[in-house]
């Protein structure tokens, strides 16, 4: 049930309060988590910026107003399961509890049109009485050229009290993303190119939208065929997205497929980013290639990923997919949640999992 079952809510409350608050001994203090991060660019500082107003509005206005207000019109929250996001707030009244939050890490990319954001939220009764919850939110924003930011996506997690005050949480930035290249869709011809993958190599061909890729150990090789028969910038723009999604999501199975046969461990070592945000119920955050195991309880075999839906930036470099995994064993019920990963291609070019959060549904009795 919801962290706030006791508060004056009319139903559920958003991604950023939800989830039943199991205690986490040794909870780590939010602002542990920073890492080195890459200097602010002008974007990340305006995300941020975004994503504090818009908890400001939360608190000075009211949930119900602050979230029709920066929802976007496609935006999906997780109550328990996806579900669209303004809609869900029409429905519902303003409540007198106070909903407040912080981002501690934002990721911008190079296009300027989309980003991550993740940091600590509280939740009160009223605006003068202390916090009953704690929890962690992740949020995907995006924005039209010249016009504001907006969340497409929400999800998060509870946990127990970090012990840092939201006024003390300081804002890290991932890595810089260069701006796509504007004149990619004049060139034609043949591009190829020789590198090494952690853990492995890639190798793919393809014309337009389409492509073959292979993967294997060792080093190896990469050969291209680019924008032959590319009829204007919008198409190569259309075909490049199309081709984009479609490594995203093959990214998304392969993690999928090498967790259920060889375990968490080696699909988080081969896949996952440095700096990758570990976010499960009950747990603080955790920052690494390999969380630990005791916040993977389930064995990745007895799991089964239900995509519904992914998107990716106007430059290419950050992607992220949504959907419902359910777990299955022999001696208990079968169990769900709402999961969200978050990617962005290293400087070979490959996605690398950058945020992995997973939201339970509460359990049948």
């Amino acid at each position: 049930m919801p962290c706030a079952c006791c508060l004056p809510l009319p139903a559920r409350p958003p991604a950023r309060a939800r989830g039943a608050l199991r205690a986490a001994a040794g909870a780590l203090a939010v602002a542990a988590l920073a890492t080195a991060a890459a200097a602010a660019t002008p974007e990340a500082d305006s995300l941020a910026a975004a994503e504090r107003a818009f908890a400001r509005a939360a608190v000075e206005r009211g949930m119900r107003t602050a979230f029709l207000e920066y929802l976007a019109p496609d935006a999906i929250l997780f109550r328990p399961g996806p579900v669209h996001g303004p809609a869900a707030w029409r429905g519902r009244p303003e409540s007198p509890a106070v909903l407040d939050w912080r981002p501690a890490f934002v990721e911008v990319s190079g296009a300027g049109d989309a980003g991550f954001s993740t940091g600590p939220w509280t939740l009160r009764a009223t605006r003068d009485a202390a916090p009953t919850a704690h929890g962690q939110f992740v949020s995907v924003w995006r924005r039209a050229r010249g016009g504001p930011w907006r969340v497409v996506l929400d999800i998060g997690i509870s946990h127990a009290d970090p012990g840092v005050p939201l006024d003390r949480v300081e804002t890290a930035s991932g890595p810089r993303h260069a701006p796509p290249d504007t004149n990619a869709w004049r060139r034609s011809g043949v591009d190829l190119g020789a590198g090494v993958r952690r853990n492995g190599t890639g190798v793919g061909a393809g014309t337009g939208g389409a492509a073959f890729s292979w993967t294997g150990r060792g080093g190896g090789i990469g050969a291209g065929f680019g924008t032959a028969g590319i009829r204007s910038r919008r198409d190569y723009e259309w075909r490049r997205t199309a081709h984009e999604k479609h490594t995203l999501m093959s990214a998304e199975r392969a993690f999928a497929f090498v967790a259920t046969r060889h375990g968490w461990a080696r699909a988080y070592r081969e896949m996952a980013a440095a700096d990758l945000r570990h976010l499960r119920e009950g747990f603080a955050p955790a920052i690494g290639p390999e969380p630990d195991a005791t916040r993977l309880p389930a064995p990745p075999a007895a799991r089964t990923w239900l995509p519904r839906g992914h998107g990716v930036a106007a430059s290419w470099d950050l992607g992220w997919a949504w959907g419902i995994v359910v777990t299955r064993t022999r001696d208990a019920a079968p169990d769900s949640a709402g999961y969200a990963r978050l990617w962005r291609k290293d400087e070979a070019g490959a996605w690398r999992l950058v945020i992995d959060v997973e939201s339970p549904f509460p359990r049948r009795p």
